[in-house]
């Protein structure tokens, strides 16, 4: 199942990756025409903005205000000179979706890491292949740069009429561990489409970037009450933090810390 599926779908919702929608509508019209909204934000994104390596468009909806968070490697394709690229799009945007002035934000989150983005992996090797590069050469400097960044594991597979050939065929390049059936592990996954003389050419790229891990049930004590047992969730990244602080379910005054055993 692993391996015949978005390994991004599979992962949804769970301590990876949460929703890129969120946004809650309690009647069926409502819901409806928020739905047709984010498909029509996201159909804008994807032919205008191809080359721009977007990785990830988060869409969250409150009675004031659409607020939409663009994940790429390149933000300065997206802001454009002087920030035109950001009024374009929200000018595009309110017209498309007839959304009144001041009730679209955006904001733009680079990718501190693109090696090891499969989105920023795939634009680069569309790029590439569109200018005619060896897709052997493009799959081993793929692969190379992923590995490091810190990638665990890398595939890309390429398929189509490979260096013009006159028979379509799949060739793929992988090092490292790809665990698909493993949920915890962290699979960035993206597939996209190169358009050259010879036809199209389609590329798909798997990246593990790590597992991120349940940990044991830990202590939590409570100001004025007793140590009670809670599920402590934690990332190989933030397991280095010895404690959090949230508010208490009872009392004006009482703090919980979480302290790592």
């Amino acid at each position: 199942m692993g391996r015949k599926t978005n390994p991004i779908i599979l992962r949804v919702g769970n301590v990876i990756r949460s929703w890129d929608g969120k946004w809650f509508s309690d009647r069926r019209v409502k819901y409806r025409a928020n739905l047709l909204a984010d498909l029509s934000i996201r159909k804008y994104f994807a032919k205008t903005h191809r080359t721009t390596s977007i990785s990830r468009i988060e869409i969250e909806r409150n009675q004031q205000e659409t607020v939409l968070t663009i994940h790429t490697s390149r933000p300065a394709m997206v802001i454009g000179r002087g920030g035109t690229g950001i009024e374009k799009i929200q000018k595009d945007l309110r017209r498309k979706l007839k959304i009144r002035r001041g009730g679209l934000r955006i904001n733009v989150q680079e990718v501190r890491n693109p090696d090891t983005d499969a989105v920023a992996v795939a634009t680069q090797v569309v790029e590439q292949l569109e200018r005619r590069f060896p897709f052997r050469r493009v799959l081993k400097q793929s692969v190379s740069r992923a590995r490091q960044a810190g990638a665990l594991g890398v595939r890309v597979l390429v398929s189509g009429r490979l260096n013009g050939a006159e028979i379509a065929r799949r060739e793929w390049l992988g090092e490292g561990s790809v665990p698909l059936h493993t949920f915890r592990a962290d699979i960035s996954y993206a597939n996209r489409v190169a358009h050259t003389t010879y036809g199209t050419i389609g590329v798909k790229v798997w990246i593990n970037r790590g597992e991120l891990k349940m940990g044991e049930e830990e202590e939590i004590e409570v100001k004025g009450g007793p140590a009670k047992k809670a599920p402590y969730r934690t990332s190989l990244a933030k397991a280095a933090k010895a404690s959090a602080k949230i508010k208490a379910p009872r009392g004006d005054n009482q703090y919980v810390t979480a302290k790592k055993s």
